[in-house]
């Protein structure tokens, strides 16, 4: 599921400022130099130098739209404890009532925020699959559809929608108005009258009432290997069939099209083409590093048990059967040789980690995860407190540094032997150190 760092966010703020009031608030009205929210509005005894210096940063603004992404700070003395209200500077565009906000504490900005986040995000690394396949993009996660090409009048695109994905984060989209309409595939090589072909594809009607054909086509020949398969029904369907292409076909293609003439679509989930030719695989897109991959995993049979139907888990190829090949001067890097394939899907089992945020603040608020959310919360906002906990630590560390290099460039320091130790021996000698010319 996936989850917006504008959703993320103040979670984070939530933990890391527990007990501090306001963090994250729903303002009730503002201008381009006051935020308002009648709800932390307090007694009028409250100090109006209480959030002197805090950083207000507008998370959400409906739409995506100024001031969501820009920040502002409390001025002196600048909470009206009354009304609610803080007087902010620089200006933004008109805060209004419905938008949300969130008010750092601690001396921490939404920078901190985001490099936290980051820091987290690529360390964290997750489970995922995809299916095996020989064709350019068959688990359809490349992004765009140049790996499918349009038959008549249809028209393809990626979805990411809810219900429209089975596996992984994109499906193919296949928007069809007559029959023959479709998408072909990238073609394969084949051994022309030797090898067995296998094909699965998982492919989910738009309308029940409708049908799609699978086929398995002879691009050498401009004909369909064996006979199409047709599909209807509410449900993801995966067809699957194994065809000997004929002593001539030197290419094959795998052909979804309409067997229906009104206007429909089909989500296609993945298209795998395997041979017993070829033992070699390229590895799924998203693999950085060949270490990733976790194995091959194949689905069991679905049974009945009852009135209900049992899809059991993936479950795992013997380790012999899989072998990474890496070469990382080579064009293609990394590969895989896999046993002799049999009539049945495999996927590729392996570890991703998610990508970090935009540096475009109102891009990255739109942002999404795929990772754990109580994960990412917990682990971004450790981090925040280590920051805050190391930051005496790193601005000693900052001096340290700057203390070293002036000592070379030739700057020395009265009653100072160990540059390093400056502060503690001021204290100890109670003597200031000055510089000498």
């Amino acid at each position: 599921m996936a989850t917006a760092w504008n959703t993320i966010l103040p979670a984070v703020a939530k933990l890391v400022h527990a007990g501090r009031r306001p963090i994250s608030m729903t303002l009730t009205g503002g201008s381009t130099t006051t935020a308002v929210c009648s709800t932390y509005a307090g007694p009028t005894t409250t100090s109006a130098y209480r959030d002197d210096g805090r950083q207000l940063f507008v998370s959400n603004a409906s739409g995506h739209v100024a001031p969501e992404g820009t920040f502002a700070w409390v001025t002196s003395g600048g909470y009206a404890p009354a009304t609610g209200t803080w007087t902010i500077a620089p200006a933004l565009t008109a805060l209004a009532s419905g938008m949300t906000a969130i008010m750092f504490a601690d001396g921490l900005t939404y920078d901190d925020y985001f490099a936290a986040y980051n820091r987290v995000i690529s360390a964290h690394y997750w489970p995922r699959y995809a299916a095996m396949s020989l064709l350019t993009d068959g688990d359809m996660e490349t992004s765009g559809v140049t790996g499918w090409t349009a038959i008549a009048g249809a028209t393809r695109t990626k979805t990411t929608t809810a219900g429209q994905v089975y596996t992984g984060t994109t499906a193919l989209s296949v928007a069809m108005s007559a029959s023959g309409d479709g998408v072909q595939s990238a073609s394969v090589p084949v051994v022309p009258g030797y090898e067995t072909v296998y094909v699965s594809v998982l492919g989910l009607l738009s309308n029940a009432a409708k049908s799609f054909t699978v086929e398995l086509y002879d691009v050498t020949n401009s004909a369909t290997i064996g006979t199409a398969v047709t599909v209807n029904g509410s449900d993801w369907t995966e067809v699957r069939f194994s065809q000997t292409p004929p002593a001539t076909c030197e290419n094959v293609a795998v052909r979804v099209k309409s067997s229906a003439t009104s206007t429909f679509s089909v989500y296609v989930d993945y298209v795998q083409i395997l041979t017993t030719g070829n033992q070699l695989l390229p590895l799924p897109s998203q693999v950085t590093h060949a270490q990733d991959v976790q194995g091959v995993w194949y689905p069991q049979e679905s049974f009945s048990i009852g009135n209900y139907l049992y899809k059991p888990p993936l479950l795992s190829l013997e380790d012999s059967v899989y072998v990474p090949l890496k070469d990382y001067a080579a064009v293609v890097p990394m590969r895989a040789q896999i046993a002799r394939p049999n009539n049945m899907p495999l996927f590729w089992r392996f570890r991703q980690k998610d990508s970090e945020l935009s540096a475009t603040t109102i891009t990255a608020l739109a942002q999404t995860t795929f990772a754990d959310v109580d994960a990412i919360v917990y682990g971004t906002a450790a981090e925040l407190a280590r920051v805050v906990a190391e930051r005496p630590q790193i601005a000693s560390h900052i001096r340290d540094q700057w203390l070293q290099k002036a000592y070379g460039w030739g700057v020395r320091f009265s009653e100072i032997e160990n540059t390093l130790d400056l502060e503690q021996r001021e204290k100890q000698s109670g003597v200031k150190a000055v510089a000498v010319p």
